[in-house]
């Protein structure tokens, strides 16, 4: 999978992969590629170490990219990486010294169970000379992942598998996943795999008092799925998150695919298919009656995963949701112009978001408040790390969309969040919206924009909560599975 972006402060990217062989095989398999074996890298790459093998602190590596492919006509871009941490079998990083990069490059490597490795490339870099201008025109980040992906993919098949980068493999029927991360406090973070081969990155957080088991308030109240919106990511949610932690509620997060830390998978992209991502996420972490909460797209993969029957993998969808939570959704209603498509494609939109001025202007014209909020700059930042085309795919998702029906059929409590200022859903939209629901509750929030879990993450935690208290004495729906 990969994640990330340019920005004024360079490319900051990840692209990760499980390989199919131990962490002490996959480790020789990189060292011999960087000392210029020419096995399974990019073709379009070549490794010349000039002082000591780059597994060694100090050494120098000379890097030469063709982008038409060596040996044929064109640019050649030429850089000096020097190693400067090495931890055998799990992490090497090298520092871009000279050349047409400078910045580093980290190699990561963990176990992944039964016998693979979970491998990561982390490219946080800028580009320099006549390279500057080129990145002005061209995706160089996303040639860097793509090469990157492919390169993977052939080291899993050199070990006899196609794995989850390859996309060719056959892919099992039930959730799969990787922990990166489990501490005694509770705290879950890793991967869990789709059907059609996109690797989902989530956070799983139960609260502390309940992971360890301490006194009579370590009672779990019951768990919220957080979904985000075009654009965002899973730490947007994070002032949320500590909020219903606080309460005694089990979070989960997500970074929707092409997002965040999250691949894309094969799969055409449609609600339907990120609903089912949603489900499998649920499924994958054991959970049974979540209180699911969406913030504007994110909110539509929600009602869509309380209320629509299953199309693509009816084990992961669920047969009962606790309550639902929408910030700034608007079930029917929105317009995407071809002009707004253009401008969420455009790598150009992705510098200017980059520089502090200009986007602070650009979100207070296009999703409000007009006045500044913490956190604002980091709404940006996310949406300028999602990669143009996954911004313009998504966005397409939402024109001529009418979920009237399917809120419809919601019979459990339903809470509608707006902003006083919201200008991608106004007030008026979203409390039109609202008759679809039974009995919906519509909170407004004056003075606040589009981004409501970032502005106003009290209000958010307060109506997640009355929901949960409004379901205590009620009996758990039916679950989505076994864990």
């Amino acid at each position: 999978m990969s994640r990330g972006g340019y920005t004024r402060a360079g490319y900051n990217l990840v692209d990760q992969a499980v390989i199919a062989a131990p962490p002490a095989k996959v480790w020789e398999a990189l060292i011999a590629e960087l000392s210029g074996a020419s096995g399974w890298w990019n073709e379009k790459n070549s490794f010349t170490p000039t002082h000591l093998r780059p597994g060694t602190e100090g050494a120098l590596t000379e890097i030469a990219v063709r982008p038409n492919g060596m040996g044929k006509p064109g640019p050649e871009l030429r850089f000096t990486a020097k190693t400067t941490r090495v931890v055998p079998a799990e992490l090497l990083r090298m520092d871009y010294v000279k050349g047409n990069f400078s910045g580093s490059g980290t190699f990561r490597l963990r176990p992944a169970g039964h016998g693979r490795t979970s491998l990561s490339m982390e490219f946080r870099a800028s580009p320099e000379g006549w390279l500057k201008l080129l990145a002005r025109a061209k995706d160089v980040g996303a040639e860097h992942s793509l090469g990157t992906a492919a390169a993977f993919r052939k080291l899993n098949r050199q070990f006899g598998a196609g794995g989850p980068a390859a996309g060719d493999n056959p892919l099992p029927s039930e959730a799969w996943e990787e922990a990166w991360e489990e501490d005694a406090a509770g705290r879950w973070e890793g991967v869990i795999r789709t059907e059609d081969g996109a690797l989902l990155s989530v956070v799983d957080r139960k609260p502390v008092a309940v992971a360890v088991g301490v006194g009579a308030t370590g009672t779990e109240t019951g768990t919220a799925l957080l979904i985000h919106g075009w654009g965002g990511c899973q730490k947007d949610w994070e002032p949320v998150a500590k909020g219903l932690l606080r309460s005694g509620i089990r979070v989960l997060t997500l970074d929707l695919r092409g997002h965040g830390r999250s691949s894309l998978g094969r799969a055409a992209l449609s609600l339907d298919l990120l609903a089912t991502d949603a489900g499998a996420v649920l499924a994958g972490r054991g959970v049974q009656d979540p209180l699911l909460v969406g913030h504007s797209g994110g909110g539509l993969a929600a009602l869509l995963l309380a209320a629509s029957p299953p199309r693509h993998s009816p084990d992961t969808r669920p047969v009962g949701v606790r309550g639902l939570a929408l910030l700034g959704t608007a079930v029917h209603g929105q317009q995407v112009s071809a002009a707004e498509l253009a401008l969420m494609g455009s790598p150009l939109f992705s510098l200017v978001l980059g520089i502090p001025l200009l986007a602070g202007r650009i979100l207070a014209t296009t999703m409000g408040p007009r006045g500044p909020f913490p956190g604002r700059m980091d709404v940006a930042a996310h949406l300028a790390a999602t990669p143009p085309p996954v911004r313009r795919a998504y966005f397409s998702l939402i024109k001529a969309l009418d979920l009237r029906d399917e809120a419809s059929q919601l019979s459990f409590p339903v809470v509608l969040m707006s902003g006083g200022e919201d200008r991608v859903v106004p007030p008026a939209v979203l409390h039109e919206g609202s008759r679809s629901f039974l009995q919906p509750l519509v909170i407004d929030v004056p003075g606040r924009g589009h981004a409501l879990h970032v502005e106003a993450p009290d209000a958010v935690v307060a109506a997640v909560r009355e929901i949960f208290n409004e379901q205590a004495a009620n009996q758990p729906a039916t679950g989505y599975g076994s864990a």
